[in-house]
């Protein structure tokens, strides 16, 4: 069995220009923050060569501090989510 930790950390500096096309009907597309997202996931995994059955889990939670952003203008970034993930193999 064994465990292991990952976290995974993305700053993007603000865009020094922006499409003027947007401007056109989306309000205040020039204003574009520097993103910053934290994501971390957890896995357990249990090996054993004893074991017929293995077992393997993963806690993934991305956005962790649920930071609110644009990917480009009028398109915001998926807020703070989980996944659970389990594997069985016999």
């Amino acid at each position: 069995s064994w465990a292991d930790i990952g976290v995974d950390f993305r700053s993007v500096s603000a865009p020094k220009q922006v499409d003027s096309d947007f401007s056109l009907f989306v309000p205040d597309a020039e204003l574009f923050p520097k993103i910053v997202v934290t994501d971390i996931r957890l896995r357990l995994k249990s090996d054993r060569p004893e074991q017929k059955i293995r077992v393997s889990g993963t806690i993934l939670i991305n956005n962790l501090f649920d930071y609110y952003y644009v990917s480009r203008p009028a398109f915001f970034a998926p807020p703070r989510n989980g996944q659970l993930i389990l594997n069985v193999a016999f």
